[in-house]
């Protein structure tokens, strides 16, 4: 199915928290998909049933926790759709820590793992944009492939665990895809690389199939 990502948007609906997806199909169609995330939003009571000076001290985590999930549901769907004409699934991960994210071949009893960071407020005072998504040596090597989100431009990064750098912090290992886009706004070629490059998951699902 061709189809083309317009925007995604937080819908507020009484007591109630959607994280809406606008899709065109066509030239005449577009869709509005859905994903209920009420439960997570609300966690630890940010918005009522409390002091407001608690509310404040929490709320970069909640923020945080919220950028994380909606990153995380938004490469589920972008999965999902690109998965619809093969014998995959893609799962949420609740059981083995190091990964947010499996893809299921049952079949062949096939998997490949995938680790979702998502990033926001990326501006210095420079006037570039900057950022590092980041594995610990545990997810590293618990993974096939980091999805980087980059919230504010829409921009998904798929990258080979493989072709991340590795540093080290606090003496131990990270593996990163560090980048910066230039004041003008262009992505590097290095990023260009990666950016929306979901042909690489897939092939990597071909030769598992």
């Amino acid at each position: 199915m061709d189809w083309t990502f317009i925007r995604q948007s937080l819908i507020p609906a009484e007591d109630k928290y959607f994280d809406k997806f606008l899709i065109e199909v066509n030239k005449d169609k577009r869709i509005e998909i859905y994903f209920e995330i009420t439960e997570f939003f609300g966690k630890g009571d940010l918005f009522r049933g409390d002091d407001m000076e608690n509310k404040k001290k929490r709320m970069p985590q909640n923020i945080n926790n919220l950028l994380m999930e909606i990153g995380e549901k938004s490469v589920i769907f972008q999965l999902y759709v690109r998965l619809k004409d093969r014998p995959w699934n893609a799962y949420y991960n609740l059981h083995e820590p190091g990964c947010d994210v499996v893809l299921i071949n049952k079949e062949r009893n096939s998997t490949i793992k995938i680790e979702v960071k998502t990033r926001q407020r990326l501006f210095t005072t420079s006037g570039r944009s900057s950022f590092n998504f980041t594995l610990t040596e545990n997810e590293y090597n618990k993974v096939d492939f980091l999805v980087g989100y980059w919230f504010e431009k829409n921009f998904y990064f798929i990258v080979p665990k493989n072709d991340l750098k590795e540093t080290s912090s606090n003496m131990k290992k990270l593996f990163i895809l560090r980048a910066n886009i230039t004041k003008d706004g262009q992505l590097s070629k290095y990023l260009q690389k990666y950016e929306g490059k979901w042909d690489l998951i897939l092939n990597e699902i071909d030769i598992k199939s």
